[in-house]
Formats: structure tokens, sequence, C-alpha cells
């Protein structure tokens, strides 16, 4: 059982979404080589959001951490270390988490981490929370998950424009037991793929010089330009994580018929289908949500868990495996148990 000798739960999730909704007809009308259809019918996606211009991931986190509390019956005296996930912190110093602390009005006795992880920064965050409450160092653990792609997505690339979108997460990770239990995790890590999903330009390696500024392909990219090689990413994506799922049921002592809903990462739906093949799940144990939100890296596991639940797919005794997957390479799963 994934239960036995664990301690460390999953208590509350929410997410947000920012305000500003890119539908298909709104890109149709950037892209005018695209219809409406074509664009779905290419991506399979409604809709993604995109924050508000000048609003930061310190910014957004905030307000996804807010949401929680005003949602959860948990107090905001209560956390004693907040982890926060994106690829889009505020400066390469100082933390985020730290900006973030103060703006949610946190202890100051409390401990914060940043991760630069992007589609596999759900379930590496989680695993660093349930550390923090096995070992002892923590009671509750605030995990805060934002990333808001819209700020470096060149205009000219269409397909990442049309793939990506906005999002934030909020999850208290705790010893009592509220919510659900948090399994045996498995990792990977391949830094061979560091260059075929990446932010360019935006640190020490690749400062921006004159000649990235005065680019009128990096018009308005004052962050830095996401670059994906999607034939690459498909292919680390189908040889990984049927592998990594693998591992996840042996760490935890499961067999893949035992797993009630699988959650992945909100990838792309050529992947999705593709691993939901490969894997032979069946429809009504695979979770999406990627037409309704895009792809929205971090924040897209939470953001499918919370959504799965208000749909009724999520009920007592279930066990549910997740995985996230991408920039790295990068990889990790656990399987989530819900109470009886």
């Amino acid at each position: 059982m994934i239960t036995k000798n664990k301690i460390a739960h999953l208590n509350y999730v929410s997410y947000l979404l920012p305000s500003n909704i890119i539908t298909n007809k709104l890109l149709a009308e950037r892209y005018p080589e695209y219809t409406e259809n074509q664009i779905y019918k290419n991506t399979r996606i409604n809709k993604r959001f995109a924050v508000e211009k000048g609003l930061l991931s310190s910014d957004f986190g905030t307000q996804s951490g807010e949401k929680l509390f005003n949602e959860c019956p948990i107090k905001k005296e209560d956390i004693d270390f907040l982890i926060f996930c994106t690829e889009c912190p505020d400066y390469n110093g100082p933390a985020t988490s730290c900006i973030i602390q103060h703006k949610l009005g946190l202890p100051t006795s409390i401990g914060t981490l940043d991760l630069s992880f992007g589609c596999s920064g759900y379930t590496y965050g989680l695993s660093i929370a349930k550390a923090l409450i096995e070992s002892g160092v923590a009671k509750n653990v605030l995990f805060i998950t934002a990333d808001i792609a819209s700020t470096f997505l060149p205009a000219n690339d269409i397909n990442l424009n049309f793939l990506f979108g906005d999002g934030a997460s909020a999850s208290v990770i705790s010893k009592k037991e509220i919510g659900q239990s948090i399994g045996n995790f498995c990792f990977g890590t391949d830094g061979s793929g560091e260059r075929n999903l990446m932010i360019r330009n935006t640190a020490y390696r690749e400062p921006k010089d004159e000649e990235w500024i005065t680019n009128p392909e990096n018009k308005g990219l004052t962050n830095g330009r996401l670059e994906m090689d999607g034939v690459d990413i498909f292919r680390f994506s189908i040889d990984k994580i049927p592998k990594l799922t693998e591992e996840i049921l042996t760490n935890n002592d499961c067999k893949i018929e035992e797993i009630d809903l699988f959650i992945f990462h909100q990838a792309s739906t050529i992947i999705l289908k593709s691993l939901k093949r490969k894997l032979r799940i069946p429809d009504d144990k695979f979770f999406t949500n990627l037409a309704e939100v895009g792809n929205t890296i971090s924040a897209s596991i939470p953001i499918a868990f919370v959504d799965a639940h208000k749909q009724g797919k999520i009920k007592p005794n279930m066990k549910i495996l997740i995985a996230g997957f991408g920039i790295g390479y990068s990889w990790s799963g656990t399987i989530i148990q819900t109470k009886n």
C-alpha cells in the first residue's frame, strides 16, 4: 500500500487563471493564415490565458496563495515553509519565494525555496514538500507555482502561441491527514536536452547583447525568448514517460490496473494521446483539460487535479498517478491516494 508509513498529505489544492482569455478567434485575427477551426484542429485547445502586462510571477503567485487561504481552512501563521516554482523569477537574486513570503504576510520564521523547473516542477516540488514534512523540518508547507509564458512567447512562433498559457497554483502539504496521502517518487534527468526547450537570453550564459535587443524578432521579449524543438520534445516524452510510469508503479508496489486515474503534465494533445495509447490507458482513467487552459507549465498538474475533482472524476479511496516532464530534460512522478 502506498500509504504505509507515510505521514505527508496533500491537503489543499487551488489554482488561479488570469482574466485575459486568448481564444482561437483572437489568435486567428493575429495569424490570419489560420482559421479558428484550423487552430482547434491542430491543437485541440479552445482557449488559453495571459496575465496583464507588467504582472510578475511573484504577483501572480501571491494572488494564487491568497486565493487558497480564502478558500481553505488553513491560516497563514500555520505555514512554516514556502516553496515557489517558476521559470520566470523576478530576479536572479533574491529568491522570488522571499518576495512572496513578504507579499503574502507569512511568518518571518519560515524557510523558503525557489525551484526553476517547468513542466516537471509540480511533482519535483511536491517531493521536496513531502521530504520536509516526513523529516520533521516542517508541519505545513505552502507550495506555489506560477508561470507566465505569455511574457516570453515570440510573436513569430505560431505553434508556441497556440499551445502555451499562463497559470498559477497553490497547495498545502501537511503531516495532518485531511486530503490524500503522497506515495514514493521517481525522478529522471538528462541535461543533453538543454537546448531543445529553453528560454534564451535570460541569464549569464546568454546575456542580452545589442544584437539581440535590436533584432525585430525579439520585440517586446524583455524577459527572454522561449524556443522549443517540438519533434525532440515528443521523442523525449514518448521514450521516458512510459518508463517513468512503470518505475512509479514498481516503487509504490502497485499494478497499472490498480490506478484509478492518470494525470500527466498537459503537454500537448499529440503527446497525451500517444502516451495514453502506448500505456494502454482506458479513456475513463485518463484525465485531460488541455482544451480549456492550454499548456500552463508548472501549474498544469494541479489545475488538472482540481478540475478532475470538480468533474467528479476523483472519489474516495482512489489511486492517482501523476507525472511531470519537460525542460531540462527532467521528469518525476508519484501516486497519491484519496481518503476512504
